[in-house]
C-alpha cells in the first residue's frame, strides 16, 4: 500500500509539517503542496498512468496552464493529510490562532 510513498514525498511532507506545527503557515502550505504534487506525480509513476496524462511533470502541465487536469490529479492522486492541513490552514488565511501557537494542537471537528 506504501509503494508509492518515496522518500523525495516523505522530505516534502515532514518539511510541512514541521512548519505547520510551528506555526509558521505560509511557507507549510507551499511544502505540503509540493509534497501533495509529489504524491500525486509518484502515485501516477507508480501505476503507470503517464500514457493517460501528458506527464513530462506536473510543473510542466501548470506552466501550460492545465489546470483541469491538475485539479483533477492533485485530487485523486495527491496525498489525503497534506491536502486536509493544506485546507485548514488556508481557511485561517495561513495565520495560526493564538489557541494554536500556544499549545500546538487543534480540536479535530470532523473526521
Amino acid at each position: 500500500m506504501r509503494r508509492h510513498v518515496t522518500t523525495e514525498f516523505e522530505e516534502k511532507f515532514n518539511i510541512g509539517r514541521d512548519l505547520y506545527l510551528a506555526g509558521n503557515w505560509n511557507k507549510a502550505v507551499k511544502a505540503l503542496q509540493e509534497a501533495n504534487e509529489q504524491m500525486a506525480q509518484d502515485a501516477i509513476n507508480y501505476n503507470n498512468l503517464e500514457d493517460d496524462f501528458d506527464m513530462s511533470g506536473i510543473e510542466s502541465n501548470l506552466a501550460t496552464n492545465n489546470t483541469n487536469i491538475i485539479r483533477r490529479l492533485l485530487n485523486v492522486y495527491g496525498d489525503g493529510p497534506s491536502k486536509c492541513l493544506i485546507n485548514y490552514m488556508t481557511e485561517l488565511s495561513c495565520v495560526a490562532p493564538a489557541t494554536f501557537k500556544n499549545e500546538g494542537c487543534r480540536a479535530l471537528t470532523s473526521k
